[in-house]
């Protein structure tokens, strides 16, 4: 018998919350007047472990309100890496060119869309933390577009003098 990957828990043993994500994601896609069955339409989730070892399921975000989900646009492969004092951010981005991404950054969330392309990415990163957007580094490489944003640092306190 092979040997259990201790590093990778058996997802398995999770496969109702699975079967329970895939029922919302169908009556939502039947309750929906904009759905056409002849047209494709891409719904799902991800699976990854957090450093607690858990498995944590997350669905892939439906489109902003007012946009159909037959137009939207195909949401990119994304890794995030909570650091001690910044955040770590892969995305797969194949076929398109460094020129047609577009990242913005406000307050805690980060929008990456690309523009002028024949495949176009869309994905909107909400963070639990401030972070200094202005001194975020973007590399792309190969389709994969590595991204550290560093974390505002809470402001200190002003130590008071007792006399």
């Amino acid at each position: 018998m092979a040997k259990k990957n201790q590093k990778f828990p058996d997802i398995f043993l999770d496969f109702d919350k699975i079967e329970e994500m895939v029922d919302n994601m169908i009556t939502r896609m039947e309750d929906n007047e904009n759905f056409d069955p002849n047209q494709p339409l891409v719904m799902g989730f991800s699976i990854k472990i957090d450093p607690n070892g858990d498995t944590q399921f997350v669905e892939v975000q439906p489109p902003e309100s007012g946009e159909s989900l037959l137009d939207a646009q195909p949401t990119p492969f994304v890794e995030i890496q909570n650091q001690k004092n910044d955040f770590r951010i892969t995305i797969e981005m194949p076929g398109v060119r460094k020129e047609s991404i577009r990242l913005n950054g406000d307050n805690n969330e980060l929008i990456v869309s690309t523009q002028n392309t024949t495949k176009n990415y869309y994905k909107r990163i909400r963070f639990q933390e401030e972070l200094e957007f202005e001194k975020a580094d973007a590399e792309y490489n190969n389709g994969i577009l590595e991204i550290t944003i560093p974390k505002k640092n809470p402001s200190r306190p002003n130590p008071i003098a007792v006399k």
